[in-house]
């Protein structure tokens, strides 16, 4: 409905006379009121009360993370004065330890300086390279045994080896070359004349204890040293010239001992290798299957023939074609040609035999007589006591 001339009827204009403009502020004041009368609570006293609320919590947060501060730097502390407590507890253990090496150390080297005399047949010697083992372990440094070698003109140089132990050694009648073997797996050809290593031949993975580690069992250097026999504990034997690079590998071709783990440890691997007074043949020992002739003048990798021979205990090269086989209580010769078996001597019990030698085409055997260790001369007649007080055993 239009009004015209700004004319409205009466009765509205009386409505909007009774109501008052409120202005923004006096509207929020009315709420307020509408508030308080709702809640009970002041405006006022609403907003203190959630200030104080929001720094409670405020309080108890920073004392939580205080609480887990110091438990956390309280543990740190723990932690660290234990690894102090570990590291100082050690490094006393390390100290005593050192401490008893240099005693047993300073014991050898004064018992060695008693022993430095010609009656005492290089004991001192031995005894002072022990005593600078031990001070080198203590992390020091001595050199008795090189003042003490001094007065010993036969001294060419110490052989160490980088890993496990020498368990094996050859050397020829001419006494020029050498051979050592460790339980790692390596053989060194060495010059005696200059302490000089010419040769080396490594089997991996060259660790004394590891599974797959192929062992070397026995060294042997021909009469003229121009070759040396390495028999390897999984049927092979090397067969290498010392002079120059000429190397051949030869097998046992037995049948594998199903026992032995993928064949590295085979129990029918030779156990001990000779060459004949000749170099021709070569003699390797199985101890429980008898001996293998190898003809080297051939181009045969296997051998000729095997001659039966129960309990082989050691051998050694002889005459041409032949070899002596030390059983448990006898020593034969056997011929390469048709195995042929002769008895040289038959040991009274009592006798223990440790190794034995050809020496100028005679036999000579080193071993235990009761208590004594003596040395029989090639006619069994005669016998040299080396030392009493015995036994002696595993000499070489």
């Amino acid at each position: 409905m239009r009004w015209m001339n700004g004319w409205e009827p009466e009765r509205l204009r009386l409505r909007r006379s009774k109501l008052p403009g409120l202005r923004n502020e006096q509207l929020r004041r009315q709420v307020n009121l509408i508030r308080a009368s709702v809640l009970g609570v002041a405006p006022s006293d609403l907003s203190s009360k959630a200030v104080e609320r929001q720094r409670r919590i405020r309080m108890l947060v920073t004392a939580a993370l205080a609480v887990v501060t110091v438990a956390v730097v309280g543990l740190a502390v723990a932690v660290a004065f234990g690894l102090r407590q570990q590291e100082t507890a050690s490094l006393e253990r390390t100290e005593r330890q050192r401490v008893e090496l240099v005693e047993r150390a300073t014991a050898l080297a004064a018992t060695a300086e008693q022993l430095n005399s010609a009656e005492a047949n290089g004991l001192g010697l031995l005894l002072a390279m022990a005593s600078d083992d031990l001070a080198a372990q203590a992390g020091g440094e001595a050199s008795t045994f090189n003042e003490m070698a001094r007065g010993y003109g036969s001294l060419v140089r110490i052989l160490r080896p980088d890993n496990g132990r020498y368990e094996s050694l050859a050397s020829g009648h001419a006494g020029r070359y050498g051979a050592l073997s460790t339980n790692a797996g390596t053989t060194q050809l060495v010059d005696l004349l200059t302490g000089e290593v010419v040769w080396t031949f490594e089997l991996e993975p060259g660790l004394p204890f590891h599974p797959d580690q192929v062992a070397v069992n026995s060294l042997a250097l021909d009469p003229d040293e121009e070759r040396l026999a390495v028999a390897l504990s999984d049927q092979r034997i090397l067969v290498v010239a010392t002079r120059g690079s000429d190397e051949r590998m030869l097998k046992l071709g037995l049948r594998a001992d199903v026992s032995t783990a993928r064949g590295y440890n085979d129990a029918r691997a030779a156990d001990h290798v000779a060459f004949d007074s000749t170099g021709r043949w070569l003699f390797a020992a199985v101890e429980s299957e008898g001996v293998g002739v190898f003809d080297l003048a051939s181009n045969r990798e296997t051998p000729i023939r095997f001659c039966p021979a129960d309990g082989v205990v050691q051998l050694v090269a002889d005459q041409y074609g032949t070899a002596m086989v030390m059983l448990e209580a006898e020593v034969v010769r056997v011929d390469a040609l048709d195995c042929a078996i002769e008895l040289v001597h038959e040991f009274e019990p009592g006798f223990d035999v440790h190794d034995m030698d050809v020496s100028g085409g005679e036999l000579v055997v080193v071993g235990n007589d009761g208590s004594n260790l003596s040395v029989r001369s090639p006619d069994w007649e005669r016998e040299t006591v080396l030392a009493g007080e015995g036994p002696y055993f595993g000499l070489h």
